[in-house]
């Protein structure tokens, strides 16, 4: 990697080895090593880091193997078109890469610890030890494979987002009236307006802002739109792909993401943008379930899942892109069933959040996973309004069960009693769990370790969080149960 006078940068030989032992000691290939023959290939190392936005190309970078401690790479033909994206643990040679795709290189996507591996070591490596030669060229074999299914119909979700915004902008200043900015968007037939002031984003104002905050609100056409945009709007870097894009988009519900590079407005994506993109994008699919009227409407909707499964994964998408794929569509569809359920019963007596556990909480959800849910009642509520949330419980679950979310066998649903409590009784629960640490006990506690709000007021859940992680903090004897309980379980 060239510095300003174009001298490649030389990695440094890493100060302390023993952190650099411990992680190869549990990475691939270097895991089969023994600790001798792992001693003697450590004084070989050396660290680096880089920047997101740098790049490795054959020719101009010591020969060796990299190996990405922390951090993301792309790795882009002289096409630009994505072959591979590294992470923790992943490693590339880049004049290998080169010798069998031409003009390939290394582009920083998130910033990198590099240990580097001189080619020398390499080869010596994989020369003295069969079995890492033989990883080494199946991952060769991989990355020819996936590259071969890189093409631009398929894959859709690992493009730049550089490559799909717009940017003919609509700029407007807070100061300019509703009538004034409307008539703009009529114009110049857009859905929304940046805010600036000067060259900074200041906040965004769209077609349903003006709707639903100005029209509904029989506010004066001369009001400024300051009183109505949205102020400071998240915003994506113009290099994220759309794979992050769609993410965000589907947990914060935008249709309209301001875009970015190195800190300054250049372009919009919309979710127009991303189903001209793909049809079977993932937000696609949520903004069908967020229509749907019936729990019936939502099952025949999810009825392709297997087959969309199936074209992530060949489009190139790595098994936890795919997993947070599943975990936002399952909280659609958690989030429209309740919707239902409160539309058919009525407001909600009292506050409440509900929750889920395990793959859910994590966005590591795997398709036909169980049901892993509860739900955190107000201590406000009153005991006539029990049966209000036992009915919603009863109907999201059911609902769930419908849509292709099985029962969980073990009762860990919002429709048991014991996880559907108000919060001061289940804040007194867990410090029993805690004070009494036996099997089931800590079985349940650790179930909170994974625990998100999925809809409703996330306080609830932040206070009973709050308190489980300080009973255990605070019980050595039952942070010795956790530990041992940890130990029983195999990945």
């Amino acid at each position: 990697m060239a510095d300003a006078n174009n001298t490649p940068a030389v990695p440094q030989p890493p100060v302390e080895l023993t952190p650099v032992a411990d992680f190869l000691a549990a990475t691939l290939p270097f895991d089969t090593l023994s600790p001798s023959e792992l001693a003697r290939l450590l004084p070989t190392l050396a660290i680096s880091y880089h920047t997101r936005g740098e790049c490795f190309d054959a020719g101009s970078e010591p020969c060796g193997l990299r190996i990405l401690r922390s951090g993301a790479v792309d790795l882009r033909d002289a096409d630009n078109t994505l072959l591979d994206r590294l992470g923790e643990g992943e490693s590339f040679h880049i004049d290998g890469l080169n010798a069998e795709r031409g003009q390939v290189q290394a582009r920083v996507i998130e910033d990198a610890l590099i240990y580097f591996l001189p080619d020398t070591a390499y080869q010596a490596l994989r020369q003295a030890h069969r079995n890492i030669d033989r990883h080494f060229s199946s991952q060769r074999n991989r990355r020819l494979r996936r590259a071969a299914r890189y093409q631009p119909a398929a894959n859709a979700l690992l493009q730049s987002i550089r490559d799909t915004m717009s940017t003919d902008l609509l700029t407007v200043c807070s100061s300019d009236t509703l009538q004034a900015v409307a008539e703009a968007m009529t114009q110049r037939r857009v859905s929304s307006a940046l805010v600036l002031r000067g060259t900074q984003l200041e906040g965004i104002i769209t077609d349903r802002d003006l709707r639903a905050r100005a029209l509904t609100a029989a506010l004066p056409a001369d009001t400024a739109i300051a009183s109505i945009m949205t102020a400071n709007p998240e915003a994506i870097e113009a290099d994220c792909s759309l794979f992050d894009a769609t993410l965000l988009m589907t947990r914060r519900g935008y249709h309209h993401l301001p875009v970015t590079e190195a800190g300054q407005l250049c372009g919009m994506l919309t979710t127009s943008d991303l189903i001209l993109a793909r049809q079977n994008d993932p937000v696609y699919l949520v903004q069908h379930i967020s229509r749907q009227e019936s729990p019936e409407g939502i099952k025949t909707l999810l009825e392709g899942m297997p087959g969309l499964v199936v074209q992530w994964s060949q489009s190139g998408m790595h098994a936890h892109q795919v997993s947070r794929v599943l975990t936002a569509i399952s909280d659609a569809v958690t989030v429209r069933l309740i919707q239902l359920a409160e539309a058919e019963l009525g407001p909600a007596p009292a506050a409440w959040c509900w929750v889920g556990f395990g793959s859910q909480a994590r966005a590591e959800q795997l398709f036909g996973a169980d049901q892993d849910n509860g739900m955190i009642i107000s201590d406000e509520a009153r005991d006539a309004d029990a049966g209000w949330f036992a009915g919603l419980a009863q109907r999201v679950c059911d609902g769930l069960q419908l849509c292709g979310y099985p029962y969980c066998q073990g009762g860990v649903m919002a429709t048991t009693d014991s996880w559907r409590q108000p919060l001061q009784r289940w804040q007194d629960t867990v410090r029993n769990w805690a004070a009494t640490p036996s099997p089931a006990a800590v079985m349940r506690v650790s179930i909170f370790f994974d625990l998100r709000a999925i809809y409703g007021d996330d306080r609830l859940c932040a206070e009973l969080q709050q308190v489980m992680l300080q009973e255990a903090s605070r019980n050595s004897i039952f942070l010795a149960a956790l530990a041992a309980n940890a130990l029983e379980s195999r990945p």
